[in-house]
């Protein structure tokens, strides 16, 4: 089992009318009409991403550190993104 812990940029699209979540280093991109409801379309896209990789034994970029993702970002908020990878969830990707 291993955790994997990301930090994702959150801002507001006025335009839009929704949140929208970035983990940079991975291009992933979930958006909501709340934070939480875009944090939690953001869980589900990074274990997916996590467990497809993983089986195909492709690398994982490693996260980048919150303060630097904060010090690029000073404007928006920083959250962190966990995700669990076990041998069972790795099985439904093989």
């Amino acid at each position: 089992m291993k955790k994997f812990t990301y930090p994702a940029v959150v801002y507001y699209d006025e335009d839009n009318k929704v949140y929208v979540m970035h983990i940079e280093e991975l291009g992933l991109v979930a958006e909501g009409a709340t934070m939480e409801e875009a944090q939690s379309y953001m869980n589900i896209y990074l274990s997916h991403y996590l467990c497809t990789s993983l089986s195909f034994g492709f690398s994982v970029p490693e996260p980048e550190k919150y303060n630097t993702v904060q010090s690029k970002n000073p404007k928006n908020r920083i959250l962190l993104i966990d995700s669990v990878i076990n041998d069972e969830k790795l099985k439904n990707y093989q």
